[in-house]
């Protein structure tokens, strides 16, 4: 969208709330977007647990890792007759 639909003057949230429905292609200038309110969110708890590390204490706020399969290396192909490789 090129036009700005709001010929008026409003609040910045008011502007923001405009630019998430789709009126105006401007935010205010210290406008968020989900994506990167939820990288403040997460930055400012890297920012607490390294506080905490600072004071010394011991008990940090920790979220759980995602579970995922332990690491298997990669097996090399077998080796074909007369070709030089990696024994299994």
């Amino acid at each position: 969208m090129s036009d700005d639909l709001i010929d008026f003057p409003c609040s910045n949230l008011w502007r923001d709330f405009y630019y998430e429905t789709g009126l105006t292609a401007h935010p205010s200038p210290g406008y968020i977007s989900g994506p990167d309110r939820a990288m403040l969110d997460v930055l400012e708890e890297i920012s607490n647990a390294l506080k905490s590390l600072l004071e010394g204490d011991p008990v940090l706020p920790h979220r759980e890792a995602p579970s995922r399969p332990p690491y298997r290396p990669p097996v090399p192909p077998p080796m074909e007759d007369g070709k030089r490789g990696i024994p299994l």
